[in-house]
């Protein structure tokens, strides 16, 4: 693995753990911990941001890999849940409904077995 794989996976891993914090803060802490409330609401501000570069990097990440030829590979896929993901989040922090939280949240789930299916075997789909 490289330092620019790693770094994509170190940013999955960061969005991946958001919603865990934040159940952990609700439901643990009672939204009682004053630096742990400071940090989540500093991390609601991050987090779209770092999925936009999660994105971005994973888009070069695959051009670069592929040597500027376009592949459908789990890749491909993972990078167009990411992105999905990425417009159901803004998407439901204009219009606040919960269905679509809810969908944001289980797309993240199939997103972290596509990250797994593309680690193991990015020519799942050949």
């Amino acid at each position: 693995m490289n330092l620019h794989s790693l770094l994509n996976v170190l940013l999955l891993l960061y969005l991946v753990s958001f919603p865990i914090a934040l159940e952990v803060n609700k439901k643990v802490l009672k939204g009682k911990n004053k630096k742990f409330n400071q940090a989540m609401k500093m991390g609601r501000k991050v987090h779209p941001v770092v999925g936009v570069v999660l994105v971005l990097s994973g888009a070069l990440h695959g051009y670069l890999k592929l040597g500027g030829q376009f592949m459908f590979h789990t890749g491909s896929l993972l990078l167009i849940a990411l992105a999905l993901n990425g417009l159901l989040g803004f998407i439901y922090r204009k219009k606040r409904l919960k269905k679509l939280a809810l969908f944001h949240r289980t797309l993240g789930f199939i997103i972290v077995g596509l990250f797994l299916l593309h680690y193991f075997n990015p020519w799942f789909f050949l």
